[in-house]
């Protein structure tokens, strides 16, 4: 047996035939009638193994074939020919195959006689063994060429060859003024919506040089949904424009049922729905995930151009939006409509304080999305600092301890509820006092 290459994602994406035959003579033909069918819509195909053995009391030879697509292949040979030969042993066989030339390259030669007959055969192909991939932790992904893959599909082989998260490099700036048509990374076929491509990324991440979120922009097209993909970071806009009927950009499923998810947007990335028919993140209910975080870290952020939103907290599902370090909003009020929660919905805002929530209660509104898709942020809200400072919004939200409770004494929150003199707004203080329990810069409970 000769092995040339690893098929990648299990058998679903393997082609296998089994030829057998007494004479040299008949092998290609019942090759060619073996394999051609099964070739059908198969771009690129590559063997992965091919095995020539003799079986049997008199003297038939068996040829057991193996290959698949070459995007679902780690190495593979590219076969431009092949022949056989028949000898009544061995050694004269090898002294034949040593008196002949051949005008093409020999990758593989195999000899496998009959277990019981009185002859054997030569099996000769000719063409090019690509190498394994060397597993590395890095993917350099520029379509100018100027890294380790240019295409989408060669990425994925990095991805599936690899047995833990890796991570995908992409440096190559978009255009300075952006369009539709000057998009450089594309992920999926596109542009119909069938059909449905689904890359499992096993926790991988796409990162861009530090920069502007629209220096280098990643379309995720119709046909494509990335699953477990573990997040972005850097100069990088990820966006999507899905129509109606398309697949889902994201999905995510823990290895252990009923575990929590992250997904991060860090380091000056843009999470961005350009589309008109789905979230790119829908948190799914508790029943499939115990919960689902969403990171903003270091100017990370989230926007949506429609009116659809970016992320949506699904029915009884619960989503957990921590923002750190300036993520997504830095004392100033988030962008509009990037999220919506079902009303059985349950958000957490775990911040470092920097958390500015809206005082406008129709912020969340958005009017264009139809009625029973959950277009506002209907959920429950909780605002849950990670330190004592609570961050700025209405009298509704207030902090509160991770479990529900009230915060930790001390704990500061600046209420645009409230009037100060000539400016809306003031500082307040939990102390746990009779009533409300919390207190204005005097000592005096409010409300």
């Amino acid at each position: 047996m000769s092995r040339y290459g690893t098929v990648l994602g299990g058998t679903a994406n393997a082609i296998t035939a089994v030829i057998q035959s007494e004479n040299a003579d008949d092998m290609i033909p019942l090759i060619i009638a073996a394999v051609t069918p099964l070739l059908v819509g198969v771009v690129d195909p590559v063997a992965t193994s091919l095995t020539l053995t003799g079986a049997g009391d008199g003297h038939m030879f068996f040829l057991e074939l193996e290959g698949a697509a070459s995007v679902n292949v780690d190495g593979g040979a590219r076969i431009t020919g092949a022949q056989f030969f028949v000898a009544a042993t061995a050694e004269a066989l090898q002294a034949q195959l040593a008196s002949m030339q051949f005008n093409q390259p020999i990758f593989d030669v195999q000899i496998a006689g009959a277990s019981k007959g009185q002859r054997v055969m030569a099996m000769v192909l000719f063409g090019t063994v690509q190498p394994p991939l060397e597993c590395s932790c890095t993917v350099v992904w520029r379509p100018d060429g100027g890294g380790d893959e240019t295409t989408w599909a060669g990425v994925m082989r990095h991805v599936a060859a690899n047995k833990g998260p890796i991570t995908i490099y992409m440096p190559q700036p978009s255009p300075t003024v952006p369009s539709a048509a000057s998009i450089v990374y594309l992920i999926g076929s596109g542009p119909a919506i069938s059909p449905a491509e689904v890359f499992d990324m096993k926790g991988a991440r796409l990162v861009s040089p530090l920069g502007p979120h629209d220096n280098i922009i990643c379309q995720i097209r119709q046909t494509a949904t990335l699953h477990n993909l573990a997040g972005i970071s850097g100069g990088l806009r990820l966006q999507a424009s899905k129509l109606p009927g398309a697949p889902p950009a994201f999905t995510f499923a823990s290895e252990t049922p009923g575990a929590a998810m992250t997904f991060t947007v860090e380091d000056g990335a843009e999470l961005r729905n350009e589309g008109g028919a789905d979230v790119m993140i829908l948190v799914p209910p508790t029943t499939e995930m115990a919960e689902f975080y969403l990171v903003f870290n270091q100017l990370g952020t989230a926007f949506a151009s429609g009116d659809y939103p970016v992320v949506g907290a699904g029915p009884q599902s619960i989503l957990n939006v921590t923002v750190l370090s300036g993520g997504l909003s830095l004392d100033t009020i988030q962008p509009r409509n990037w999220l919506g929660g079902a009303p059985d919905a349950v958000v957490n805002w775990i911040h470092d304080g920097t958390m500015a929530f809206p005082q406008d209660p129709s912020f969340w509104s958005n009017t264009g999305n139809p009625a029973n898709y959950f277009p506002n942020l209907l959920s429950t809200i909780n605002n849950q600092p990670t330190g004592c400072v609570g961050g700025t919004g209405p009298s509704a939200n207030r902090p509160k301890f991770q479990d529900g409770g009230n915060p930790g004494f001390g704990c500061m929150y600046f209420d645009t509820d409230l009037l100060g003199g000539s400016n809306t707004g003031i500082p307040i203080w939990f102390t746990g006092a009779l009533g409300s329990g919390w207190v204005d810069a005097t000592g005096t409970v409010v409300v």
